[in-house]
């Protein structure tokens, strides 16, 4: 998988610190620092371990920053939580993307657990009604509602409807 590793210039900067201020902390040369700044080097593990100490950041997630920085794109997938209406959508990263429309009446829930998510809802057209654990909330166009998946919970189109529903996962 490649990597990005220019956004150290961003973090070193955040830190307030030159090149040089760096490479003095982390007995680093300033070519292997430039190098890595400018994306032209590959670091080895413990170069990485050196930068993060000093950074006060933990080295995956240097490593998680420096895949970020390039585009990901994902192809479109039907996918089915709705007895009845349309669902499609895109795993970005671990963060999926959902368009879905379904007539007045159609129920349904997410098949698989994903209880290590978080879920955002965004009504497009319509009405829903969402169960999320013992509550119940009704959303109309231009509304949206945000829960952790930990809760069961499931849609009901109380009008022909639309929306969006994007799942992210919890960090720890």
């Amino acid at each position: 998988m490649p990597y990005d590793f220019s956004i150290l210039s961003r973090l070193r900067k955040e830190h307030k610190m030159t090149i040089t201020e760096l490479c003095e902390r982390t007995d680093l040369s300033y070519l292997t620092i430039a190098g890595l700044e400018r994306n032209q080097a590959n670091p080895r593990f413990r170069t990485l371990v050196r930068i993060c100490e000093v950074l006060q950041i933990p080295v995956h997630e240097l490593l998680t920053l420096a895949e970020m920085k390039r585009p990901k794109r994902a192809k479109e997938t039907d996918c089915e939580f709705l007895k009845e209406g349309h669902c499609r959508g895109v795993n970005l990263r671990g963060t999926r993307i959902y368009s879905a429309s379904a007539p007045k009446g159609a129920c349904g829930a997410q098949p698989e657990s994903h209880e290590g998510d978080y879920e955002h809802c965004y009504v497009l057209r319509g009405k829903l009604r969402i169960h999320i654990h013992d509550s119940v909330y009704t959303l109309k166009a231009g509304q949206a509602i945000s829960w952790d998946c930990a809760f069961e919970h499931n849609y009901h189109a109380l009008e022909d409807s639309e929306w969006i529903a994007v799942l992210t996962p919890k960090r720890l």
